[in-house]
């Protein structure tokens, strides 16, 4: 729990702010967003760890549900798959291999950071966002980073510490720094 709730500090901050996604215009620290608290019936609480991490207990036991392997990962793992069930509410297939893989493939981390729709939109944030978790994994395996994603229109191209290159080819919604560093 702990090391997931300080790697959603960093990402989300700690404190109420107004959401990204139009029509939850309440996010609490650590991401979680106000309808979902409701969702979970996680009561109000004054200190927003709290709520998060019993929101956090929830989302790790639908991960587990996919991933039976789950319990004996190791935290960056935990942390990865957990995330992507808070964002999404699902583990996609490709961040189960890349949870599970013993090897860095870029397919399977070109597919993941892919999944970045939210209703009809593939939003860059999203895209900023799963490239980030994925950073997490990679760094406590070893494996090359997302250093620099750069978007476009068209879509959006990620480059690794190693070298490599992974483009998306979608029409997606940039933020306003088209260029971001990880």
């Amino acid at each position: 729990v702990d090391h997931f709730l300080d790697v959603m500090a960093e990402f989300e901050g700690v404190k109420r702010h107004e959401g990204a996604e139009g029509g939850d215009a309440d996010t609490h620290g650590y991401g979680l967003k106000e309808s979902t608290r409701k969702t979970l019936g996680i009561p109000m609480n004054e200190d927003p760890r709290a709520m998060a991490s019993q929101a956090y207990e929830h989302f790790y036991n639908k991960a587990k549900k996919k991933v039976k392997g789950l319990d004996s990962m190791d935290d960056e793992a935990k942390t990865f798959l957990t995330s992507s069930v808070w964002n999404t509410g699902m583990v996609f297939g490709s961040a189960k291999r890349i949870a599970e893989g013993k090897n860095f493939k870029l397919g399977d981390v070109k597919e993941y950071v892919s999944n970045m729709r939210t209703g009809d939109k593939n939003l860059a944030g999203l895209g900023n966002r799963r490239a980030k978790d994925y950073n997490v994994l990679a760094e406590g395996r070893g494996w090359p980073t997302i250093d620099k994603v750069e978007w476009t229109t068209k879509g959006g191209t990620f480059t690794f510490s190693n070298g490599k290159t992974a483009k998306i080819d979608k029409k997606v919604e940039p933020t306003k720094h088209t260029e971001v560093n990880l």
